[in-house]
């Protein structure tokens, strides 16, 4: 699909549909609807496609990865409606020193990966980032409050490698995503705060 010129800046029309409707699937996790899985599957199989041309594949491989937890997350959400325990979770202390390990080990393996085996132009933010995401997926799959700050993370890191890859409809997608990310974060909080307090 060829690229079309938009005030001087070539955009890709795929890369701006996958975009719009990753805002649109980010917009129903805020609100914990379930449309939000299948959407994401969609965004992330076109994505597929854009990183690999842009050779950035952690973060390519990444998108196989939110397909399989999409269908993972979706029918944890669906159990946890089905068994009325669909409330939002908080990490225990000890949860935190696993997700951080976890994440410190997934960067260096990301981060050895693509250095070494593959031509990514920016290796440790692409395996940092795509760390990040893993992470923040799984914690999303279980609804975990937290998963939140792990995506305010990624999505800054990831805003400005989209931007050095010339991606700028993928770079103003991740723009949104960080104010959502935040937006989600104190939406999801004030719940946990209201269910605590009952």
């Amino acid at each position: 699909m060829e690229d079309i010129l938009i005030a001087g800046v070539a955009i890709n029309p795929l890369e701006a549909f996958a975009s719009a409707l990753g805002i649109v699937a980010v917009f129903f996790q805020v609100k914990q609807k379930l449309a939000f899985w299948p959407l994401w599957i969609i965004t992330a199989l076109i994505y597929i496609y854009i990183f690999f041309t842009s050779k950035l594949y952690a973060l390519m491989s990444l998108q196989f990865y939110y397909v399989a937890i999409s269908v993972y997350g979706w029918y944890n959400w669906l159990k946890g409606k089905a068994d009325d325990d669909d409330k939002i979770k908080l990490l225990t202390g000890k949860q935190w020193i696993y997700i951080l390990l976890t994440l410190l080990a997934l960067t260096v393996v990301f981060y050895l990966f693509l250095d070494r085996f593959t031509d990514s132009v920016v290796p440790f933010w692409d395996g940092f980032a795509t760390a990040l995401c893993f992470v923040a997926s799984w914690m999303l799959s279980h609804k975990y409050l937290q998963h939140w700050l792990m995506w305010i993370v990624a999505d800054v890191v990831s805003t400005g490698v989209y931007f050095s890859q010339k991606l700028y409809p993928t770079t103003i997608f991740f723009l949104v995503l960080t104010f959502m990310a935040i937006i989600g974060y104190f939406q999801w909080k004030k719940q946990v705060t209201t269910e605590l307090s009952e």
